[in-house]
């Protein structure tokens, strides 16, 4: 009984074996193997330039083969976009057309048709032209904690802002204060954020940005501080005194702090005014 049971698995098994066998012949050598063949390796991650696919069949032997009925090839890319062809009766090629992304780098491209698949690779190229810096605020107090945002961005040849599928590093710089170094712009993302803090030191912060052989400058004025106010009494104080000259008090220094009502500016909870804008506080 086991014997028998063996030779009814081994009989299946086969069977099945013959089924594959037939169904891979009828595919590769009736319908013949499935072939994506970009007629251009290359174009600009502009968001407009084409990339023509021919997408065929061909024998086991690389000759192309004319199929018996209309043959769907579903298409997928990485980027940019492609819509799927028909390889029609009696025809042994089809052309789709990939059009780019602003996304530069290098593009896989898939095709499938019933269990026939096929790969290609082509390349959106970027023509990085120039860095891009843009800050805000470009003036910020010398008092060691205000900051200033960089954003950093990357512009083609014909001037559009362009991303790319590898990570962009870019070192950054600056002449006072200290700043995000460096500045990391994900794959797919058009800009990269680096942080100015200001030291104590006045004068222009010239930030510099260097991705490759690109640069880029810009300049932050780092001012001295604003007029300084007495808590207790609401007259200006030199900033470098801690006894105001007029009330004769020493400045309130107390762990609980609340917001000024005028300006917002973090205070003393008990500072009876403002020592950055002078505006008298409610009791």
């Amino acid at each position: 009984m086991q014997e028998e049971t063996i030779s009814i698995f081994l009989i299946f098994s086969l069977f099945l074996v013959v089924i594959i066998i037939t169904a891979a012949f009828h595919e590769f050598w009736i319908k013949g193997r499935l072939l994506l063949n970009p007629l251009k390796p290359n174009v600009p991650c502009d968001g407009i330039s084409n990339i023509p696919i021919k997408v065929q069949f061909v024998d086991p032997f690389g000759k192309p083969r004319k199929q018996k009925r209309d043959r769907l090839v579903e298409l997928r890319s990485s980027s940019g976009n492609i819509q799927n062809v028909v390889v029609p009766e009696g025809k042994e090629t089809a052309i789709a057309v990939l059009r780019s992304s602003n996304i530069c780098g290098l593009v896989s491209l898939k095709g499938r048709s019933g269990i026939q698949k096929a790969h290609a690779r082509v390349n959106f190229i970027g023509n990085v032209e120039e860095l891009v810096l843009e800050i805000s605020p470009t003036k910020i107090p010398a008092d060691g904690i205000s900051i200033s945002s960089v954003v950093i961005k990357v512009k083609d040849r014909k001037g559009n802002f362009i991303t790319s599928q590898d990570e962009w590093i870019v070192e950054m710089s600056t002449t006072l204060g200290t700043i995000t170094n460096p500045v990391k712009i994900s794959p797919g993302t058009f800009s990269g954020i680096a942080i100015l803090t200001s030291g104590k030191e006045t004068g222009i912060a010239t930030v510099r940005a260097t991705l490759g052989t690109l640069h880029s400058e810009k300049d932050v004025v780092i001012e001295e501080l604003p007029e300084r106010y007495c808590m207790n009494c609401g007259d200006p104080l030199k900033r470098d005194l801690n006894t105001c000259p007029n009330c004769k008090k020493t400045q309130i220094s107390d762990n609980e702090i609340k917001e000024c009502n005028s300006c917002t500016s973090i205070i003393p909870a008990n500072a009876m005014f403002c020592d950055r804008c002078g505006a008298k506080q409610p009791v």
